[in-house]
This record gives C-alpha cells, sequence and structure tokens, in this order.
C-alpha cells in the first residue's frame, strides 16, 4: 500500500534532483565566464584586443546575461537562495566587462 508519506518523500526527491539540475546548470555557466575572463587577462596583457572584444561580447550576450535572467526567472528560483548570488554575479561580470571596454579603449587610445 502507498502512503502519504512516501508520495511526499519522492515528490521530495525529485523537487530536490531537479532544483539540483537548477545549480549545476548556473554553476557551469559561472564557471564559463572565470574561464573565459581568465583568458581575456592574457589578451588585455598581450593587447590583443580585437579578440579581447569578441570574449566580451561572447561573455555578455552568450553566458552573463542569460546566467542573470535564467536566475531570476521562476527556474532559476527553484535553487533559493543560490539563484541570488548567480544573479549577482551575472551583474558584477557585466560591470566588469564595461570597465574592461574602458580600459581597452584607454589603452587604444594612448597607443594611437
Amino acid at each position: 500500500m502507498v502512503s502519504l508519506g512516501s508520495i511526499a518523500s519522492e515528490a521530495f526527491n525529485v523537487f530536490e534532483d531537479v532544483r539540483g539540475a537548477v545549480a549545476m546548470y548556473m554553476f557551469i555557466l559561472e564557471e564559463s565566464i572565470q574561464t573565459l575572463n581568465m583568458a581575456n587577462w592574457i589578451l588585455y596583457k598581450a593587447k590583443l584586443f580585437d579578440k579581447l572584444s569578441e570574449n566580451i561580447n561572447y561573455i555578455r550576450n552568450e553566458l552573463a546575461i542569460p546566467l542573470r535572467d535564467f536566475s531570476n526567472s521562476p527556474a532559476g528560483y527553484l535553487a533559493y537562495p543560490m539563484n541570488l548570488s548567480y544573479s549577482a554575479f551575472a551583474e558584477s561580470t557585466l560591470k566588469a566587462l564595461d570597465s574592461l571596454e574602458l580600459a581597452i579603449q584607454e589603452m587604444s587610445a594612448s597607443t594611437e
């Protein structure tokens, strides 16, 4: 016989599996951003600004904005409160990318 307790336990286990998958998705996006930003530092030091700008656009459009939007969506809230930290990370990334673009402009202007 199926008990209400076993149904509730199984439903909780399914919820935890989904919650874990949502958190892992956000984690992989965050790690992708960090990986590319390590490469960006090397590109910046080497003054390879074209490739750096390409990476900045990729991070912004394919990683940071989607991470921010997903973490603030109903699906992202399944992983509460972790979604809040991923949202903050995405926002910080966008601000850092803006700063990096300013630095590129300044470096480019000083070498002209």
